[in-house]
């Protein structure tokens, strides 16, 4: 199984780092609110389309009313070959439009790591506390590494992927843990746009209109990541500078560059 944390303060693994076990999941499957909407809905017809269309108007309309959210998260992920599980949570913070705060619970090895995004500033930031460093890394150039949308916005996380992008599909209602979801299945467009992602299937929770699950199966059709969100709280007063900060005195390594 790939690691999580990065190897060298000044250089990132060759493995999943926590911007694609993150951030990459979000990008990919939540491109943000700006894109067009309207979008084709396979299955039966007119019905489907009308189902579509209502969820995307309803998770649109409350997109609009948050200025931040907090959530627990926990992400699995799947050898497809061996069907090995690595499980990682943690508590996200995010303050909209431009920053997102990661505090890592578990596993042991990263417990304690902070990851910021300042989208403003364009750089991804992860607080490694063994050795107090702090490790920066270029947003926009980690994303284009990864064959992704660099003009993500963070409230990309709770949205729906926009039809130009992805094809997507109302699958129907469902029930889990007593709550009732709407599940949206999204497909690439074009293999361009994200060429190791099959589809994903998403969960919206009716309750509060937002993503608290997802599944993401790749080019070959194998699950891979399973994202699960809990007690999300919205609209709780964070300030981008709480979400951001790190330890003053913390040694600063930007990758590819000397120590500072």
């Amino acid at each position: 199984m790939r690691s999580l944390i990065f190897a060298t303060p000044a250089a990132p693994t060759t493995g999943a780092n926590p911007l694609v076990m993150v951030l990459a999941m979000a990008v990919a499957f939540f491109l943000g609110v700006n894109g067009p909407r309207v979008a084709a809905a396979a299955g039966s017809g007119t019905d489907a389309e009308r189902a579509l269309a209502d969820l995307t108007a309803r998770v649109e309309k409350n997109l609009k009313t948050l200025q931040d959210l907090s959530m627990s998260i926990e992400i699995e992920q799947i050898n497809p070959n061996t069907g090995e599980k690595a499980t990682l949570t943690g508590r996200v913070q995010i303050k909209l439009p431009n920053a997102l705060r990661l505090n890592y619970l578990t596993p042991d090895f990263v417990a304690g790591q902070v990851m910021v995004i300042d989208r403003s500033a364009g750089e991804l930031r992860v607080y490694l506390p063994v050795t107090h460093e702090i490790v920066v890394q270029d947003l926009n150039a980690l994303l284009r590494q990864q064959g992704l949308d660099v003009a993500l916005g963070l409230d990309s996380l709770v949205g729906l992927p926009p039809a130009t992008v992805f094809e997507l599909t109302y699958l129907g209602e469902e029930k889990r843990d007593g709550q009732t979801y709407r599940v949206v299945r999204a497909a690439p467009r074009s293999r361009d746009s994200s060429p190791t992602i099959g589809w994903q299937k998403i969960w919206v929770s009716t309750s509060d209109w937002l993503t608290h699950r997802l599944e993401v199966y790749n080019a070959k059709g194998q699950l891979s990541y399973v994202l699960t969100v809990k007690e999300t709280k919205v609209n709780s007063g964070l300030t981008a500078a709480t979400v951001l900060s790190l330890p003053r005195d913390a040694t600063i390594v930007v990758a590819g560059q000397a120590t500072r």
